[in-house]
């Protein structure tokens, strides 16, 4: 069985070619309201998978928190410690995230 089958699974809804690929832009041939409804599925599979030890940029934590995302991109630069990935780039461990919610924020 497989490891990451929520991820595989989810690509493979989204029909993209490879893992860590955004779902934000995929077109199944249907018409406005069903791609609509597939993309808000993906968004909700996808935020449901999330476990507490999982590493996400700031536009993934954007997108599962929702709102604005000026408003959240602020609140989480000033409440959520960054973690330094190798490649230079800051990302959030998603219960930092969480354990920031619950605080209230700044």
């Amino acid at each position: 069985m497989k490891e990451d089958l929520p991820d595989d699974l989810l690509d493979d809804l989204a029909g993209s070619p490879g893992r860590g690929q955004r779902f934000e832009h995929f077109d199944l041939g249907t018409g406005d309201l069903e791609t609509r409804a597939m993309e808000k599925m993906v968004r909700t599979l996808r935020r449901s998978t999330l476990t507490r030890d999982a590493v996400v940029s700031l536009d993934e934590v954007i997108e599962a928190v929702g709102g604005r995302a000026a408003v959240v991109r602020a609140w989480v630069k000033s409440s959520v410690s960054p973690l330094r990935h190798p490649s230079g780039r800051l990302c959030y461990r998603w219960g930092d995230v969480l354990d920031a919610m619950q605080r209230g924020g700044a």
